[in-house]
């Protein structure tokens, strides 16, 4: 009596066999995807700069940074969240837009800039994003000189000190050219492993038949 096939899921061996006997066509959709992912960063994503500066928060217009005490700085620490939102108003940098040479509205750099705490110091720090180097230079520079004159006058019998100023950046922040291919060339290995062993099972092309698999 003729011997005849037999339907059985996929265990690890199959699917070891059946990525090796598609490992060209693997290779190839893998390849073809870090190129996407590689030209589409180059060339199709504009280039983006960073530049920031830091400040120290302190709870006295006139304090003595050399001569505060654990409680100067757990009181700083406490105004850090609301001069986080101060810096980052329209209030802020419209004034900061108007008083400098930057050629950019107050929402336009509203738009370019993150303001955050670093935790546990007492400090915040200004980040500012655009896709000119000289520009966010330029801009976290402006907003070191104007700022702290300009949250002075909202919250009073408080300083803000300058600690990092701004840099001109080298190179650019985004894209990360290295980065997307790499992720465009696992993401193309692991879409084309599984529409390979996806179209195995649905085809039914492993079968036990005399003990192998073809």
């Amino acid at each position: 009596m003729e011997e005849r096939a037999v339907g059985r899921e996929l265990n690890i061996r199959d699917m070891v066999a059946i990525l090796l006997r598609r490992k060209w066509m693997i290779l190839g959709i893998s390849l073809a995807c870090a190129a996407f992912f590689c030209a589409y960063s180059a060339f199709l994503i504009t280039p983006m700069y960073r530049a920031a500066v830091s400040f120290y928060i302190s709870n006295s217009s006139g304090a003595d940074v050399r001569m505060l005490t654990s409680s100067d700085v757990a009181a700083s620490e406490q105004l850090v969240d609301t001069y986080v939102y101060i810096l980052s108003s329209n209030t802020v940098l419209d004034a900061v837009a108007q008083k400098s040479d930057l050629r950019v509205s107050g929402s336009a750099l509203r738009e370019m800039v993150t303001v955050s705490p670093i935790d546990g110091a007492g400090l915040c720090r200004i980040e500012v994003l655009s896709p000119e180097a000289q520009l966010s230079a330029d801009a976290a520079d402006a907003i070191a000189r104007y700022a702290p004159a300009e949250v002075a006058k909202i919250v009073e019998g408080t300083s803000v000190k300058i600690v990092e100023r701004a840099e001109t950046p080298d190179a650019p922040v985004t894209p990360d050219v290295p980065r997307s291919t790499a992720t465009g060339l696992l993401l193309g290995l692991l879409l084309s492993a599984c529409f390979v062993l996806l179209r195995a099972a649905l085809t039914g092309r492993v079968v036990m038949h005399s003990g192998a698999v073809r």
